[in-house]
């Protein structure tokens, strides 16, 4: 009985252990502005989470390492990232869909008509 409760204990443990999935990458700022905060959200969801920079910033030229772990029933990889590179609230910009799974780094950068666009590192 005791290696029975012992089993059932190991696996619930493990199934946690398996919710809770990590999710780190790196974030890298090539854009010529500073980023003021960073969003993640599931792409099914519609609200997005709390800054998630660890610093106040992220000056142009800077990385920082992203670590966060994600709570889903299951692996939940495709994410959608709101970068704040402004004062105002609608100065923002999206990445859609971005696989958190398999991406070690996104690379920020802004073409000659001042738009967004992200390189990613597997």
């Amino acid at each position: 009985m005791k290696k029975l409760l012992a089993l059932i204990t190991l696996i619930f443990a493990f199934a946690q252990i398996n919710a809770q999935t990590k999710l780190d990458f790196i974030l890298e700022n090539q854009t010529g502005d500073i980023l003021y905060g960073m969003h993640i959200s599931s792409s099914t969801d519609s609200e997005w989470g709390s800054d998630i920079i660890p610093s106040s910033v992220l000056g142009d030229g800077d990385d920082v390492r992203i670590t966060f772990n994600a709570v889903t029933d299951d692996t939940e990889c495709e994410w959608d990232i709101k970068l704040d590179s402004g004062f105002s609230e609608d100065d923002f910009r999206v990445i859609l869909g971005v696989d958190l799974c398999s991406v070690r780094k996104i690379t920020v950068y802004k073409n000659e008509d001042g738009e967004y666009y992200s390189e990613i590192e597997l």
